[in-house]
């Protein structure tokens, strides 16, 4: 009859049992807790270790913090608030436990799933800030790198040339001194008191304006180097010289013979006086042909400069015949010979184009008689190790789309393409009697690109 009911022994070892479970699990619980704190105090002493160490970087790696300062403090409230949430669920989890103390065992369950949901969470919480904080450190490293490799060129060649300076500088010095001590010997060796001549001072002044001179140049020319964002037009001597294209099968108008009539009435291009460009019309019947005209001298990047290098010329478009009756097209842009490509800007279409592969329509463009196009080249300073050269177009003197970044070849020569149009070129040989529509003193390195 005893074994059909449970014993008041039987009772007390359920009852311990239920302790001894209730014993390891607060056990576990609390070891996790620690473990928990312990993988919060290492995140906090790894985001304190990250921010010291940018704080020791340069104004660069200073902007860069600032810009991540949002995110940083963001973790740190997660942080905190993970460490609230957890001080809170151990209260209650010690609440909990009492009333299980009490007779309430089925709190038991509820509490293991609040314990994994807990974990759960905050496993996946710190994943994903250690995965922040390592995104962060890597992109610092990025980029304080490319600060390095942008300007370590640049800083050690600014060390030579400002100790070049001042040893010209001294060697002025010197020079100064040793005039002066010429002119003390001069002036006791003349026992009658006379000053040193008209001649002597006028030699005087010369040597010392010169000297000045050479110290303002070169200073002038530092800080220019210093500055990232200015430009140095390069004047260079251009003209027209060579048309590619057929007006027929004759070939009556070409690169020796610039100045002609096809002798089956095609319209064709005429090159005149080596800037101006004369569309001469077909006969009545006859087609109108489009022909490229190349420039004589190329845009070749320029060795040894610290300026970023603009070369710019500007072509005027001339319509020639009714609007309405004949098509008419105007290009103007480079060519490389190396890679067989040509970038340049169709007034027709109002499209950049980067070989036959690239286009960029540029919308809300017109295009009218006596438009100035204008095509600018710009060449990194050779310290710029990764710098691209680029290429920007205008119109009317006011830049028109974004610039194209091109491939770090040394030439690239002008040319423009022509149908029904003539044109009037301003290569900047004389911009002192024809400056350019576009003030290229204006342009800065571009920071937009397709």
């Amino acid at each position: 009859m005893a074994e059909e009911g449970l014993s008041p022994n039987s009772d007390w070892i359920l009852v311990g049992k239920l302790s001894n479970d209730l014993i390891k699990l607060q056990t576990n619980f609390n070891n996790f807790v620690i473990e928990e704190k312990e993988k919060t105090v290492n995140l906090e002493k790894k985001n304190s270790f990250l921010e010291n160490e940018l704080k020791e970087m340069d104004k660069e790696i200073q902007k860069l913090k600032f810009e991540h300062k949002n995110e940083i403090e963001e973790m740190k409230q997660n942080l905190k608030q993970k460490d609230d949430k957890i001080n809170f669920l151990e209260d209650e989890n010690k609440k909990e436990i009492q009333k299980i103390n009490v007779g309430h065992n089925n709190e038991i369950e509820e509490i293991k799933q609040k314990f994994q949901k807990l974990k759960t969470e905050y496993d996946v919480s710190s994943k994903q800030k250690d995965a922040k904080i390592k995104f962060l450190e890597e992109e610092t490293n990025k980029k304080f790198q490319k600060i390095n490799v942008d300007h370590k060129n640049e800083i050690k060649e600014m060390k030579k040339n400002i100790e070049q300076l001042k040893t010209e500088n001294d060697q002025k010095n010197e020079k100064i001194n040793l005039l002066e001590e010429d002119i003390r010997k001069e002036k006791h060796e003349k026992e009658s008191g006379e000053f040193l001549t008209k001649n002597e001072i006028k030699i005087f002044k010369m040597i010392m304006n010169n000297a000045n001179d050479l110290m303002d140049k070169k200073i002038c020319h530092l800080i220019k180097a210093n500055n990232s964002n200015l430009v140095e037009f390069v004047e260079l001597d251009n003209k027209w010289s060579e048309i590619g294209g057929k007006c027929c099968g004759n070939n009556c108008i070409n690169t020796d013979n610039p100045i002609a009539t096809c002798i089956k009435g095609i319209g064709f291009v005429n090159i005149i006086n080596w800037e101006k460009i004369k569309y001469v019309l077909g006969n009545e019947g006859c087609d109108n042909k489009y022909a490229f005209v190349f420039a004589e001298n190329p845009f070749i990047k320029p060795q040894n400069c610290l300026d970023y290098s603009l070369f710019y010329f500007e072509i005027k478009c001339i319509f020639e015949g009714e609007l309405d009756k004949v098509e008419k097209l105007m290009d103007i842009g480079v060519f490389s010979n190396i890679l067989s490509k040509h970038i340049y800007y169709s007034s027709k279409n109002a499209t950049i184009k980067k070989g036959e592969s690239e286009s960029f329509k540029i919308p809300r463009l017109s295009w009218n008689n006596n438009d100035i196009f204008g095509c600018g080249l710009v060449y990194p300073p050779t310290n710029k190790l990764n710098g691209f050269p680029y290429i920007f177009f205008t119109q009317n003197g006011k830049q028109i789309g974004k610039g194209i970044l091109l491939d770090n070849f040394g030439s690239y020569k002008p040319f423009v393409v022509l149908e029904c149009c003539s044109g009037e070129t301003n290569f900047g040989n004389d911009l002192t009697t024809k400056p350019f529509k576009y003030d290229i003193s204006q342009h800065l390195v571009l920071k937009e690109f397709y």
